[in-house]
């Protein structure tokens, strides 16, 4: 059983030897073409996911600057009429104040 492992990794070690030029000249430039390619679409995902995270700020500021105005301008005509409302009250407790 271990003169069998022992020949077969002799074997192989052998046809490795043997046929290792050929392998280098033909797996090393498809590897280094795979290793390129790998390391080119995780630059292009990176950026992909930095735009769209930027794009997303800029909607969400544009978006909540809208309400924002949209609420001011709700508020423009509410805020005179509140006013108008306090001195009716002021005045209304300074003659309830001045009869005591």
């Amino acid at each position: 059983m271990k003169k069998s492992k022992v020949l077969v990794g002799l074997g192989i070690g052998i046809l490795g030897c043997r046929y290792y030029d050929s392998f280098k000249s033909i797996l090393k430039p498809g590897v280094v073409k795979i290793v390129k390619s790998a390391i080119l679409a995780g630059e292009n995902t990176k950026e992909f996911f930095k735009e769209v995270t930027e794009t997303a700020l800029k909607l969400n500021k544009e978006s909540y600057r809208r309400i924002n105005e949209d609420s001011i301008k709700e508020n423009d005509g509410n805020v005179t009429k509140n006013i108008d409302n306090l001195k009716k009250q002021l005045t209304e407790i300074q003659q309830q104040l001045s009869l005591l």
